[in-house]
């Protein structure tokens, strides 16, 4: 088996016209493809033609039996992969110049950062979601109920898009596009099996962070995120990403954080809901979350 520089691992489900789309993007813009291999891992697609995948010679590709979640589903690449660095992708991503070597170059001068992205633009090339400047916490549930404007005070405009055109050091670096020294996530421990969809990538930063590595974004490189085009079902969508907090919150903050922060968001939510009762389209999103919240704290879900 031959040696690989970089791992790019991706994982299906339902997307392989998107993945495929990927895959040309890296293959465009990727002036060094040799050095790259590509690991597909399909979550058990129910309405997806995999033949689009089986029959493409340059990627290998993992077919799973069941639906086993994002980051387990990241960690089976992994297991595949002989690459120093795992570049952890998401099907509906875009390469838009040589994101990959940019960002290799970058983690092979600086040993003391263990994990990059870069700055990631929506279809209409507008800066989009990129990295957190700070991890999950009671500030950020208020900055986000607040519009980000404690972000945009405290932080400038640099809060989740790197517009400074230098390296910045972040919290964690969103998982639509995160490199990884293997070295380094293998010594940390993975991607955390509790951690279904959403938050593993946070959790994942929140360890690499405490063992004294760098985390970087480097803008230099540019990707486009097609954001929502794998994943677009409102209630589940929501209804993984409280599940993922919860578990976040709960590993590394403890129980009666998560009472607090829901407390909180119960409250403003409902606020919110009232205020916008006679707006049902702009309503719709705040009166779904109010509701998987109730039910969270009853333990009815």
């Amino acid at each position: 088996m031959q040696i690989k520089k970089v791992s790019v691992i991706i994982v299906n489900y339902n997307t392989s016209k998107l993945v495929n789309d990927c895959i040309n993007s890296i293959y465009k813009h990727t002036k060094q493809i040799g050095l790259v291999e590509i690991i597909v891992v399909d979550n058990n697609s129910p309405n997806d033609n995999l033949n689009l995948l089986r029959n493409d010679k340059r990627i290998r590709l993992v077919e799973l039996k069941t639906n086993i979640g994002f980051g387990k589903a990241n960690n089976k690449g992994r297991e595949l992969a002989t690459g120093e660095f795992l570049f952890f992708l998401n099907p509906d991503i875009l390469l838009l110049n040589d994101a990959i070597t940019i960002m290799t170059n970058y983690l092979e001068a600086n040993s003391d950062v263990a994990v990059v992205g870069g700055n990631l633009y929506d279809l209409n090339m507008k800066p989009t979601h990129s990295y957190r400047y700070l991890f999950p916490s009671l500030f950020t549930e208020i900055d986000l109920t607040c519009k980000r404007i404690l972000s945009k005070l405290f932080i400038t405009k640099n809060y989740e898009f790197n517009f400074s055109k230098q390296p910045l050091e972040v919290s964690y670096i969103t998982g639509a596009d995160m490199m990884v020294r293997k070295e380094v996530f293998d010594n940390v421990g993975k991607f955390d099996p509790d951690f279904f969809m959403y938050y593993e990538e946070t959790e994942l930063c929140y360890r690499i962070k405490s063992k004294g590595y760098s985390i970087k974004s480097i803008p230099d490189a540019e990707l486009i995120h097609l954001e929502g085009k794998s994943f677009n079902v409102s209630v589940e969508r929501e209804k993984r990403n409280l599940n993922g907090r919860y578990l976040y919150f709960h590993k590394h903050y403890g129980f009666f954080y998560n009472v607090v922060t829901d407390i909180f968001n119960v409250l403003t939510l409902l606020i919110v809901s009232i205020a916008l009762i006679f707006f049902p389209k702009q309503n719709k999103k705040y009166i779904i979350r109010l509701k998987l919240y109730i039910r969270k704290m009853l333990n009815m879900d």
